[in-house]
């Protein structure tokens, strides 16, 4: 029998569409004031999304509506280049705002420039923030029963054209083969912004859980490429999945984004403790490989996580699951995708 991943199944929440969010508030900068790529991400719900609103300012059309020439850096140089520069010191110039050169190609506008910092709109990125948190509260690390027989592994990788591109396959864990494997194109869910990798992979994942099920690949449990418990929020992708597919999951990350590993009398292995409290394992077979760090999604025990991941190491710095889905999500990104069994 299956353990549960939370005592309910969750449901993921609404996704907002940020670049109508960051628009709206853009049209809300009058002429004669700017404002900065961090103002805008606050007024979002997180400064995180800076780098993100920077990127999309920067590829406005400067023949558009938008005024993306009033959003300058938080020091008040302008953060656009060559000649997007120059018609950016123009434009503010001819609305009042002046600028002068600090060094070759970048200029600084007046300090006495008044900045908008305040904008009406929901800050649409907490209900997310939200959601994780009361989602981490809901995990379930009591031991699994029953044997452990399928696993699937699942992967996402992003192509320059916006397309999230997933691989699952189904292993079995006796024989260490792949029976089967599934692929999904979707239209990238959700923009990169540190601390919200859920939201953009996790659509895909489901689509490929239910590819699965539609080619009759049933898996006992599944083992995603990202961080479980061993989270800062402790609950990362792979919380998010077994939460909302009601999966018992794995999280097989390759970065560590919390804690600190503390040796064991294993050479191989050492546990990640953050704030007194163990949340996940650091593992390098023999130390030919970087580490990759193990950790609950939901619906098993940290031990039990640990022992899946090692009998599916096959040589390899990730475990099979893991590391045929990988392969197959970065062969998507280039090639047709659709579900095979064997």
């Amino acid at each position: 029998m299956s353990g549960a991943s939370s005592s309910s199944r969750t449901v993921l929440p609404p996704l907002p569409d940020l670049n109508a969010d960051l628009e709206r508030r853009l049209a809300q900068t009058p002429p004669g004031q700017v404002t900065t790529f961090g103002a805008l991400a606050k007024s979002l719900g997180d400064r995180r999304a800076a780098v993100w609103v920077a990127n999309l300012v920067a590829a406005l059309p400067e023949n558009g509506l938008l005024p993306w020439h009033r959003v300058v850096r938080a020091d008040g140089t302008l953060p656009a280049i060559g000649p997007r520069l120059e018609r950016q010191r123009s434009r503010l110039a001819a609305e009042g705002v002046a600028s002068v050169d600090v060094a070759p190609g970048r200029a600084i506008v007046d300090p006495r420039a008044p900045r908008r910092r305040d904008f009406e709109g929901a800050s649409v990125l907490q209900p997310l923030l939200d959601w994780q948190r009361e989602m981490a509260a809901r995990i379930d690390e009591s031991p699994r029963t029953g044997p452990i027989e399928l696993v699937a592994g699942l992967d996402v990788a992003f192509a320059a054209d916006g397309r999230a591109c997933g691989a699952a396959v189904v292993v079995n864990v006796r024989e260490r083969t792949v029976i089967g494997s599934a692929a999904a194109s979707l239209p990238d869910p959700f923009p990169y912004i540190p601390g919200y990798l859920t939201f953009r992979e996790l659509p895909v994942l489901l689509e490929l859980w239910q590819r699965l099920a539609a080619a009759g690949l049933p898996a006992d449990i599944a083992m995603v490429d990202g961080q479980g418990r061993l989270h800062p929020r402790r609950a990362g992708i792979a919380s998010a999945f077994a939460a909302v597919s009601a999966v018992p999951t794995i999280g097989v990350g390759k970065s560590l984004l919390c804690g600190r590993p503390l040796a064991t009398n294993d050479p191989d292995l050492a546990e990640i403790v953050d704030d007194g409290e163990r949340i996940g394992w650091s593992l390098s077979p023999g130390g030919r490989f970087k580490p990759i760090y193990i950790s609950v999604g939901g619906g098993l025990s940290l031990d039990q996580a640990l022992a899946c991941v090692r009998s599916q190491l096959t040589g390899r710095r990730l475990p099979l699951p893991t590391h045929e889905a990988d392969r197959l999500s970065k062969q998507a990104v280039g090639g047709p995708v659709g579900t095979s069994a064997s």
